[in-house]
């Protein structure tokens, strides 16, 4: 059996990751919403710059469910707003932009996302995107990075 990392973290709970989840949810709406109303703007000028706005938007959302915990720490505005946050299971460090891309694409796959919310309904700690990218959800803000001194310095001081 494997040892958390993090063995006093606490997971999140059910509320905090679906809270999230819709909050991330209603950004990728937004995203979509901006180039459709761009789309729509350019409609009588090109209809195929109209089809690229569109296509580029749904490509946008995408772009952001799939990498956002990476490029932000483990924390994408949703589960930042719920004070939770994605870690690397065996470590304890923030989520990775590949760790973020497998723990998404379950999501995007019709009856394998049914199972994955279906495994986190029951298992309550972890659904299948979390086991697939090996990363757990935690509540609380990680803290700051720890600031190395220069060789410099710790000459200086010593």
């Amino acid at each position: 059996m494997r040892t958390r990392a993090l063995p006093d973290a606490q997971s999140a709970t059910l509320y905090q990751r679906l809270a999230a989840h819709f909050i991330d949810g209603c950004i990728m709406v937004a995203l979509m919403l901006v180039f459709v109303i761009l789309a729509a703007t350019v409609e009588n000028v090109s209809s195929h710059l109209a089809g690229a706005f569109r296509i580029l938007g749904a490509l946008a959302a995408l772009a952001y469910r799939l990498l956002v915990d990476g490029f932000l720490q483990g924390q994408g505005v949703g589960k930042r707003r719920m004070g939770i946050r994605v870690v690397a299971s065996s470590t304890g460090h923030p989520c990775g932009v590949g760790q973020s891309v497998i723990r998404a694409l379950p999501i995007f796959i019709p009856f394998i996302g049914l199972a994955d919310v279906f495994l986190l309904l029951v298992n309550k700690r972890r659904r299948l995107g979390d086991f697939l990218a090996r990363t757990e959800v935690l509540q609380g803000i990680p803290p700051p990075p720890t600031v190395r001194k220069s060789r410099a310095r710790a000459k200086q001081k010593a």
